[in-house]
């Protein structure tokens, strides 16, 4: 087992996509990660990005697409 680690708070959402990218959200600033397949450690979002605290996650029909939601806004 590995251990991912995510600072800043809880994680409020988790998908796996088809390519099998492990996508983690939370209910902070930018709070959206994702693990690539294989990879050891979790991305940050773009930089500049400024989609608030997310709510929810849902997985596109293609792989590599994820749709977060904030309070008032979803993003790609």
């Amino acid at each position: 087992r590995n251990a991912f680690d995510l600072f800043g708070g809880a994680p409020s959402d988790i998908a796996v996509d088809s390519s099998g990218r492990v996508y983690a959200t939370m209910n902070v600033p930018n709070g959206v990660f994702c693990l690539p397949d294989g990879a050891t450690e979790w991305t940050d979002p773009p930089a500049g990005a400024d989609m608030g605290s997310v709510n929810f996650l849902a997985l596109g029909a293609t792989a590599g697409t994820a749709f977060v939601l904030n309070g008032s806004s979803m993003f790609r």
